[in-house]
C-alpha cells in the first residue's frame, strides 16, 4: 500500500466487527493493521462512527455494550484521524448511558 490518505467507509469497520465474508474481512483486517502501524495513512468522519452505531445496533442486533466497545475501539485505532474536533468520546458515554 502507498502512502496514499483514504478515507475508510463503515463497511470496512462492520466486517471485521460481523465477519460476512472471510476474504472482504481479511482484506480489511489488513487494511487497519496497515493504519495502525502507520503504513498507511486514514481519516474517518465523524458520520460514519454514528452509521457504525446505527448499523451494529440496528441491523445486526448487537448490545448496546457491544457497539459501544467496537466504536471505542475504532476510535482508539492508532494511525487514524477524525475529520472533525467534535467531542466523540462525550458522544459514546452519553450513548451509553442514555440510550
Amino acid at each position: 500500500m502507498s502512502a496514499s490518505n483514504f478515507l475508510i467507509d463503515t463497511n470496512v469497520f462492520i466486517e471485521t466487527f460481523i465477519r460476512r465474508d472471510e476474504e472482504c474481512y481479511r482484506d480489511c483486517l489488513m487494511f487497519l493493521q496497515a493504519v495502525k502501524s502507520n503504513q498507511v495513512s486514514a481519516v474517518v468522519a465523524g458520520v460514519e462512527l454514528a452509521e457504525l452505531v446505527w448499523v451494529l445496533g440496528r441491523t445486526y442486533k448487537l448490545r448496546k455494550m457491544d457497539v459501544v466497545r467496537a466504536v471505542r475501539g475504532v476510535m482508539q485505532l492508532r494511525g487514524l484521524k477524525l475529520t472533525d474536533d467534535y467531542d466523540y468520546k462525550e458522544a459514546l458515554s452519553l450513548y451509553e448511558k442514555y440510550k
